[in-house]
Formats: structure tokens, C-alpha cells, sequence
């Protein structure tokens, strides 16, 4: 029995329509009533009829279909695991990043491992993007790695922790707060704060613990962190950005301090359903590797 025959029948008995039904399977009505009639032939019983100008499965069509479904499902899911053993034959590793996150690792740090694991594999950065997007191309299979902020809470991903730090305040000199060697969120109330968008997990969480430390705030968001530093420039207000920006970006008259009860991480992820190849294995330890606990 030719496994495609259960996507056929499926096909055909959701439709009704012949014409409808081949068009989904892209093959024709004729080449589709055939392969219906040749299954019914080894069954020895009907599984349609037409009725009201729909074709519509017997008692043993209902019987049969549920048997379809699930051998479809499990081909489904079988042919899934064959092109990733195939792609991962190939020797690529896909992977995606939520903005900023790659830059916490070494600049030569994917070719690096590119050019010197053993198992053959090379590394695809294929976009950085916010990190709703990541969890959207992980869960679709467009990419075998996600690089995304904490917390991971989606229930087909396991993780890998990787990083863990304070957020830092940029403060102009003549701020009181400026004096202090580390602040907490509740030293933010009454001040003008600004911050990167919402589309960060990051942000969503500051927000909430600011809501719950902070009183008679005020937020401005922006899309770039180089807006949330000219904000800071220009009008004094204070920025909230994360570690690597405060130690590679230099400011006249501002400083960067650490912010003790806003936490900020992210982790390296996969899909759960994901077979896990040695070249996998080796681009998940050279990423621990540089793992960072520093809060």
C-alpha cells in the first residue's frame, strides 16, 4: 500500500470534491479517483459514496480514516526526522539570534568553530531579530538554534543558560544617582527613564519590575540603543541598557551602573522533538564555553 494513499484518502474526506481534493495534492482528479479505487480494491470494501454532490466516506471509510490520520501523522512525522539526519549530513547548523545576544561572544567566535570542530559541521547566522521572531523560527524548523533572552518559557524548547547579569543605568555625572557605585529599581522613581522597545523580553520584564519597585516614573521607549543613548545626551534622562553596551560604547559626562534587582540573561535553545547530532553537541559545548554568570 503506497503511504501516500492515506493523505489521498484524507484529503478527499475533508474535501468531498474530487476536483477540490486534487488540487490540494497537486495531481490530478483522475490520478486521484484512481488511487482511491485501487485502495478500495485491496480492502475489498467501499470507503465513499456520493451523497448530495459531496463524496462522503462510508462506515468503513470512518473506520479507515482514523487509522489514515495517524499513519499519516507518523509518516509526517518520520519524514521530519529523515531531511534533519540529511541536513545535519550536509554539515549545517542554522542559527538565529535575537538582536545583540551574538555580540556577547568573540567576533571570530562562530567562524572559529566553523573552521576547527571535528565533526565537518560550519555555522549559519542566518538573521538577528527580536525575540519573538526567534521562538517563531525555532518552533516553524527554519533554524536549529536560537540565541533568546530569559526567561524561556516555551514548553517545545529546552535551553541551555548561557549569560546572567545586571542591567546598568546610564547616569550623567551630574546626577545625584552618579555617585553611587550600584542602585535598585526603586532609586528610579520619579525619574525620566528610557528604555529599548517592548519587542524585548528584556524590556517587558524591567517594565513589570518597575511597576512593582518604582513609583511616578516616566518612560520613553526607542527602536535603537543609539536613540536610548541620545536621549540620555541630550535630555538627561536615564537609559537602561545592558553590560556590553556599557563597556564598549564611551559617553562624555555619563557613566553606566549597575542595576542590582533587574536581572538580565539568555539561553542557547533547540526544539525538544530535535535529535541531538555530535556537531550539535560540540557548538553547544564551545558556546558554554563562554558562558558568563557574572550576576
Amino acid at each position: 500500500m503506497d503511504i501516500r494513499t492515506f493523505d489521498y484518502f484524507i484529503a478527499l474526506e475533508e474535501t468531498g470534491v474530487y476536483v477540490q481534493a486534487a488540487k490540494r495534492l497537486f495531481i490530478t482528479p483522475q490520478g486521484l479517483s484512481a488511487s482511491i479505487r485501487r485502495l478500495e480494491g485491496e480492502l475489498g470494501v467501499p470507503l465513499f459514496n456520493s451523497s448530495g454532490g459531496l463524496i462522503v466516506p462510508t462506515e468503513y471509510g470512518r473506520a479507515f480514516s482514523e487509522y489514515a490520520r495517524s499513519i499519516s501523522r507518523e509518516a509526517a512525522e518520520m519524514r521530519h526526522v529523515i531531511d534533519e539526519m540529511s541536513r545535519k549530513g550536509a554539515g549545517e547548523i542554522r542559527l538565529v539570534s535575537s538582536t545583540g545576544l551574538i555580540n556577547c561572544f568573540p567576533d571570530d567566535f562562530l567562524s572559529a568553530f566553523s573552521a576547527s570542530n571535528l565533526h565537518g559541521a560550519s555555522v549559519a547566522l542566518l538573521k538577528v531579530v527580536s525575540d519573538d521572531d526567534c521562538e517563531s523560527a525555532l518552533e516553524s524548523g527554519y533554524c536549529d538554534f536560537a540565541l533568546i533572552n530569559n526567561p524561556i518559557d516555551h514548553a517545545k524548547f529546552s535551553s541551555v543558560p548561557l549569560y546572567r547579569d545586571f542591567m546598568f543605568a546610564w547616569v550623567r555625572n551630574e546626577h545625584p544617582l552618579a555617585k553611587r557605585d550600584s542602585i535598585r529599581l526603586s532609586d528610579l522613581s520619579g525619574q525620566k527613564i528610557v528604555h529599548v522597545t517592548r519587542v524585548y523580553k528584556q524590556s517587558r520584564t524591567t517594565e513589570l519590575l518597575l511597576e512593582e519597585r518604582a513609583r511616578g516614573y516616566d518612560i520613553l521607549h526607542e527602536d535603537e540603543m543609539i536613540q536610548v543613548l541620545n536621549h540620555v545626551i541630550t535630555e538627561g534622562r536615564i537609559g537602561l541598557t545592558v553590560r556590553i553596551h556599557a563597556e564598549t560604547i564611551e559617553l562624555p559626562n555619563v557613566r553606566a551602573i549597575p542595576v542590582l534587582d533587574d536581572i538580565w540573561g539568555f539561553s542557547l535553545c533547540c526544539r525538544n522533538d530535535r535529535i541531538l547530532s555530535d556537531a550539535d553537541m560540540g557548538l553547544v559545548d564551545a558556546f558554554k564555553e563562554h558562558a558568563s554568570f557574572l550576576a
